[in-house]
């Protein structure tokens, strides 16, 4: 979850219904029942609903030149998990002055972004540690330096830094994918691969 505020009206009942129909698909998933026009959805394995908010704080390593809000509000969405020791294991997040939260106004386009971060939309990848199924209790909120030191944000760029990672266990090691814009405004894909740390399913400072 991320912490944009209040939902806009009526967002909560699209919200409601999306989910009553979503439960409804994965019960007849479950009871193997053929869906749109034969298709056959695959019941997930079973698991655990985690009652986990991520930090109000802004993460440890964040600029201190962007703290006081002179590029608008920063919040964190897009998580991937990469699975950990014990039982316990790490969200990997986008964290962005480019998104949809109205606390400063609505924000319904690009344009709109953009004046919101006073021309200056930037991303980092972040991680948060999770204990586990049964202590949700998240730690370790920080700014991943490895994967965002690789593409600096900038404040004389419209658009800077990491977007959308997906990290992934590999041979190892973690494997993150992640998207960048360049000035040519041209986005490129990377594939970036780190050690594994230990205790902190890859993520951390």
């Amino acid at each position: 979850n991320s912490s944009c505020g209040p939902l806009p009206a009526g967002a909560g009942a699209d919200a409601s219904r999306e989910a009553a129909v979503a439960s409804i698909r994965l019960r007849a998933a479950a009871e193997g029942q053929a869906l749109r026009a034969g298709e056959r959805l695959v019941a997930p394995p079973s698991g655990v609903v985690l009652p986990l908010r991520v930090p109000s704080a802004l993460p440890e390593g964040f600029p201190p030149s962007l703290r006081e809000g002179a590029h608008g509000h920063f919040t964190a969405y897009n998580p991937s998990l990469l699975s950990g020791g014990g039982g316990g294991f790490t969200l990997v997040l986008r964290f962005s002055n480019y998104n949809f939260c109205d606390s400063e106004g609505p924000k319904l386009t690009f344009g709109d972004n953009l004046a919101a971060a006073g021309g200056a939309l930037m991303s980092f990848v972040a991680t948060l540690r999770v204990r586990g199924a049964t202590d949700s209790t998240g730690e370790g909120w920080s700014v991943w330096h490895e994967v965002s030191a690789l593409f600096p944000v900038s404040e004389a760029a419209s658009v800077s830094g990491p977007e959308d990672p997906r990290a992934i266990a590999w041979r190892g090691g973690v494997l993150v994918f992640l998207s960048v814009w360049e000035s040519t405004k041209t986005q490129w894909q990377y594939a970036v691969l780190l050690p594994r740390r230990s205790g902190g399913g890859g993520g951390g400072s």
